[in-house]
């Protein structure tokens, strides 16, 4: 009896009736066949996912098609000896087909030929990618003939990559090439044609992000012309983004570009018509243009992509213009429920509530601006204001810290007096002195309020008719005080309301 062992446990054994082996690996116990159940024993090779050569019995019976495997090349005993032990064995029992010791010998060395060809292709290959990435190609062959030429960041399997502009027979016109570079030549990867005018962003190291970031801090110094120049850059290098569209419009806006701006922000809705950004952007040109109707339509789309409170406050201030209080009223409320916190939005909501003769929440809204951001004049004098249609005025502490902070300031000092006069004819007080002494301080500087909110206000009391009267004296001078100044400068004096 013959025992083989594989993994140090019997894997195939032989004796003078029988074979026992496993059929399967995992099988647990061995089984037994008696030498006249084999019809044929043979010997295979198969390799294996990373190409091991391995040796195995291929065991035919009479009773089965398939055959069953045993391994044999990991065997603990010499391949050669396990062949001479079935040989002396078997021979004469069953059919054996077994490869004399040349031809398994043959077997193993073209194995071995073939690890030694493939480790010798991997050396060449490893070789090439050397030479590939040492031998960079001459830059200063692309700068022949070429307006300007640069080294671009090197991706991909290129040991080195360039870019070369070059005029081609029209007059405004380049042509820019892109370069790989393999084998120490350059390789020509593809070309476009491009304007002029954009050489120099071509070749510039800024990147796309670079030149939106310096537009935003130009925007924020209100440097506009910088801004333009920037996007505009931006938008050569990336055109499809309608952010950029959207900044440089509000830079042509303000640089009084206005039909170019209007062009540009139906661009960037035109690239993201579900960009709430685009909507909000168009319809502040559509309102612009007192072009009611269409800038609503936008604000709303706007609210129905992203619901935000000054997009409502927007949508509140339309439906006041266009007669529709209660509908003015609506977005008010929703635009005090997505944001509590910011002043601006507080101050739009407080002076819509105010001309919609909602004087209690008014106050609540524009007192509530002024105590976030109390060092803010805007929102102290329209809390001033709110407070004189209160019998409970604002604190003198308060005016004081206003007066502190901006008596050199004459034209926030000009509306601050002129509340203060306003409160004395509310309190029924003489003004005369206060008005001749106003008009002398301030004679020639422009007034800019509205005097609409606190008209309302009177207009809806139930104040004695000759208060009344009183208060109506005092506005009326600075009415008539605006509206002189703006006939001698030819000017529309603008509001002062955030």
């Amino acid at each position: 009896m013959h025992i083989f062992n594989l993994n140090e446990q019997a894997h195939l054994i032989i004796s003078s009736k029988d074979l026992l082996f496993r059929h399967h690996e995992n099988d647990e116990q061995m089984q037994r066949h008696d030498f006249t159940e084999i019809k044929e024993i043979s010997i295979i090779h198969r390799y294996d996912a990373s190409h091991e050569l391995y040796l195995f019995l291929a065991i035919h019976l009479h009773t089965q098609e398939s055959a069953y495997l045993v391994q044999i090349s990991s065997l603990n005993e010499p391949l050669e000896e396990v062949l001479s032990i079935l040989e002396e064995e078997l021979q004469g029992k069953v059919l054996l087909k077994l490869p004399d010791h040349k031809r398994l010998k043959t077997l193993r060395t073209h194995h071995k030929n073939y690890k030694l060809i493939a480790l010798g292709c991997v050396g060449v290959l490893l070789g090439l990618l050397a030479y590939h990435k040492l031998n960079l190609p001459t830059f200063i062959s692309l700068k022949e003939n070429a307006l300007q030429a640069k080294l671009i960041q090197n991706k991909g399997i290129c040991s080195s990559r360039a870019k070369q502009a070059i005029s081609t027979n029209k007059e405004n016109e380049l042509l820019l090439i892109h370069y790989c570079g393999i084998l120490g030549t350059w390789h020509e990867e593809s070309r476009r044609s491009f304007d002029k005018k954009h050489l120099q962003t071509e070749f510039s190291a800024k990147s796309y992000i670079e030149y939106i970031l310096a537009s935003k801090k130009a925007f924020k110094d209100k440097k506009y012309s910088d801004v333009i120049t920037n996007t505009r850059k931006a938008i050569y290098l990336k055109p499809k983004d309608d952010r950029a569209y959207v900044l440089l419009s509000y830079a042509q806006f303000n640089q009084n570009e206005k039909e170019a701006a209007f062009e540009n922000a139906k661009k960037a809705l035109e690239l993201a018509p579900n960009s709430k950004y685009a909507h909000d952007t168009i319809a502040f040109f559509y309102l612009d243009q007192d072009q009611l109707n269409e800038a609503y339509t936008h604000y709303m789309r706007s609210s129905e992509i992203e619901p935000n409170a000054k997009t409502y406050i927007q949508l509140a201030s339309i439906d006041e213009k266009l007669g529709n209080k209660d509908k003015a009223l609506e977005h008010i409320e929703k635009s005090m429920y997505l944001d509590t916190k910011d002043p601006n939005v507080l101050t739009q909501a407080g002076m819509l509530y105010w001309s919609t003769e909602k004087f209690d929440k008014a106050y609540d809204v524009l007192s509530k601006a002024y105590h976030l951001k109390p060092e803010n004049s805007t929102y102290f004098l329209n809390y001033y204001e709110i407070s004189l249609t209160k019998k409970q005025p604002i604190k003198t502490v308060q005016k004081d810290a206003f007066i502190q902070t901006y008596q050199n300031d004459k034209e926030k000092m000009i509306v601050f007096e002129m509340l203060s006069i306003i409160e004395l004819s509310i309190a029924n007080k003489p003004t005369e002195e206060a008005i001749n002494s106003w008009n002398k301080e301030f004679y020639g500087q422009e007034l800019n309020w509205s005097f609409k909110e606190i008209r309302s206000w009177l207009d809806s009391n139930d104040l004695e008719l000759e208060s009344k009267q009183n208060i109506q004296r005092t506005l009326g001078f600075f009415i008539g005080y605006q509206q002189a100044y703006k006939l001698e400068h030819q000017k529309i004096p603008t509001v002062k309301r955030q």
